[in-house]
């Protein structure tokens, strides 16, 4: 009769188990790797996340490992010399500055402080069915990328988007803006979805613009709550070389300057075009809703199918 010891030892001679173990071995797990609350004391002295004494226990945060930023200190700064990283969870009361590098947080969490990216790269809740929640104002990203996953900006929070990408999912139910010249493109799986306020705002002379991406990909921007078009420049809507998909059943606010579809559109809500202002299609739009206000709706070039009434001048 085997013992114990034998079995364990059949089991772990036997091909299954070498396959599993060469499969944990490729995705950087442990055998013995288990979930750790890894907290930020700030032992370094330092306020990067890359320093082992800065986290207790001591150790750059892992794949398993949740991770706790607390109020204390004034930012926690990812540059790219802590590279290609993924965490369990995120939770953060203070400032997260990215600023290089690649972070990853595969289960989602909450940022309450405020993020910050000026360079790098952020995946927030990449596993099915979870996200981060930014909860928090005066977040930012400029020049930098969402790379995946699912960023979600809470109600009453809000984040300013400037000459980034997103090629993850960007949830609004806060306020979300984009100003001055200023070009965001929507990459390889990028989606947003606008529960709340999103604002396109250039001063004139200015463009601000939200694109779509040079693949085969179809980058889809749905909103829900209310596209507001603000300032004497020019804010478009472009395809780019692929389709960008803007579809409406909430409000679309033209309230200075020009706004220009050049994108497939469907206006289900219908806009408002204030006096002195302009709306111009170039791509192909479908009206399924009014166009009221004192302003004027132009067709430059592309396709326009009007289902409903437009007040404004053409």
């Amino acid at each position: 009769m085997q013992t114990l010891s034998a079995r364990h030892t059949l089991v772990m001679q036997s091909p299954a188990f070498r396959a599993v173990l060469g499969l944990m071995s490729v995705l950087g797990i442990g055998a013995s790797a288990h979930a750790v609350e890894k907290t930020w004391d700030g032992g370094a002295g330092t306020a990067n996340w890359h320093d082992a004494a800065n986290w207790s226990p001591d150790g750059i945060p892992a794949a398993a490992d949740d991770v706790v930023i607390g109020s204390g200190p004034a930012e926690v700064v990812y540059t790219s010399t802590a590279g290609d990283r993924t965490v369990a969870t995120l939770s953060c009361s203070t400032v997260l500055r990215i600023t290089g590098g690649t972070l990853r947080v595969s289960n989602g969490g909450t940022i309450s402080g405020r993020l910050t990216m000026t360079g790098g790269s952020f995946c927030p809740g990449f596993s099915s069915g979870t996200q981060l929640d930014l909860t928090g104002t005066n977040n930012s990203i400029s020049s930098a990328t969402l790379l995946c996953g699912t960023l979600r900006v809470a109600s009453g929070a809000t984040l300013s988007l400037t000459n980034s990408a997103i090629s993850g999912a960007l949830v609004n139910d806060g306020a979300v803006t984009m100003s001055g010249n200023n070009t965001t493109t929507l990459g390889v799986g990028g989606s947003v979805l606008n529960r709340g306020e999103w604002t396109l705002s250039a001063a004139s002379g200015q463009t601000c613009s939200l694109n779509g991406n040079c693949s085969l990909f179809t980058a889809t921007f749905t909103n829900e709550g209310t596209l507001r078009a603000t300032g004497a420049g020019t804010k478009a809507l472009n395809s780019s070389c692929s389709p960008l998909v803007f579809t409406s059943t909430g409000s679309v606010l033209a309230e200075a300057g020009e706004l220009r579809t050049n994108c497939v559109a469907t206006f289900s809500g219908g806009a408002v075009v204030s006096a002195g202002v302009t709306l111009n299609n170039q791509g192909t739009l479908t009206l399924g809703g009014a166009v009221t206000g004192a302003g004027t709706f132009t067709h430059t070039g592309g396709t326009t199918t009007v289902n409903a009434a437009i007040a404004a001048s053409v």
